[in-house]
């Protein structure tokens, strides 16, 4: 669970503690691995929308979205689980 330390009062500034950060090596990590993600739901995109342009005669099977998605998915999954819920995963709170 997240703690919040201090809510400033009339502001909508929430202060963390120092521990609710990421170091700037996972963060730029995670940046990376976002982009990745990104970029292969962007191809995905791009080729459902070709395919509805172009009337394509043969879209994007089920199996191969699913299959798309679910890389997409892996690769969340494994950023929650490297980056972001670490603290949870060596039982400190």
């Amino acid at each position: 669970m997240i703690a919040m330390k201090a809510k400033k009062q009339w502001t909508n500034v929430i202060s963390y503690s120092k521990d609710e950060y990421l170091t700037r090596e996972k963060f730029e990590m995670l940046r990376s691995d976002v982009k990745e993600a990104w970029q292969a739901l962007g191809w995905l995109h791009l080729r459902m929308t070709n395919d509805i342009d172009t009337k394509n005669p043969s879209p994007l099977s089920r199996p191969e979205l699913m299959g798309r998605l679910q890389e997409v998915k892996e690769q969340i999954e494994k950023m929650m689980a490297s980056c972001l819920d670490e603290k949870h995963e060596t039982g400190a709170d």
